[in-house]
């Protein structure tokens, strides 16, 4: 599955969504990441795009973070499918939102304790983009950490940008693995998590 990203920071562009889902794109990624005084306008614009995407049939995967943790009883209100958390949710939390979601997390930053903490939820692990030099993932700890995940069979995906799609396209079929592209125009860069995060 492919998909795409809509900023909230402005008006989504219904037409410009519409044309991404006729050549086949069936995902839109959003982020409530924005800063604080911009946030009520992002919430009336995730609105307009649950209502948009639940009338044509497109996924909707909202990122949050803690501090929009307050938004959750808003969010249940609108058609949105999955959740991308980062670590600043615990463990227990995660499980209570995997209760009305696909949860998605981190795939570089998953380990064994990870998996038996979520084991029987609905999640996915996503590797995020890593846009400056040396912020990136060194290659055997990539491969790790997909043969990790696959093992036990999560749904796994990446983020990425129109750049860097035609080489995971490559790097997918080479390593025969399915992975789920969401193409994203933001830059925001990853910093490095620590693998015992989650927790």
């Amino acid at each position: 599955m492919f998909g795409f990203s809509v900023s909230l920071t402005q008006q989504p562009s219904l037409s410009k969504i519409q044309k991404m889902q006729k050549v086949g794109f069936q995902l839109i990624y959003t982020s409530l990441v924005v800063p604080s005084d911009t946030l009520p306008v992002a919430m009336t614009h995730l609105q307009q795009l649950a209502r948009f995407s639940k009338q044509h049939d497109l996924q909707l995967v909202v990122q949050i973070i803690k501090q929009t943790k307050s938004l959750l009883p808003e969010l249940a209100k609108l058609s949105i499918q999955a959740l991308i958390v980062d670590e600043s949710f615990s463990k227990d939390e995660v499980k209570e939102l995997a209760l009305n979601y696909r949860i998605i997390l981190n795939a570089s930053t998953l380990n064994i304790d990870c998996f038996q903490n979520f084991k029987g939820l609905n999640i996915e692990a996503w590797h995020d983009r890593y846009e400056q030099p040396f912020t990136g993932l060194d290659d055997t700890f990539f491969q790790q950490q997909n043969q990790l995940i696959q093992r036990e069979n999560i749904p796994l995906g990446a983020v990425s940008n129109e750049r860097h799609l035609y080489n995971l396209k490559q790097c997918a079929n080479a390593r025969k693995t399915s992975y789920k592209l969401c193409i994203r125009a933001c830059n925001r860069v990853n910093t490095t998590r620590d693998s015992n995060d989650y927790h």
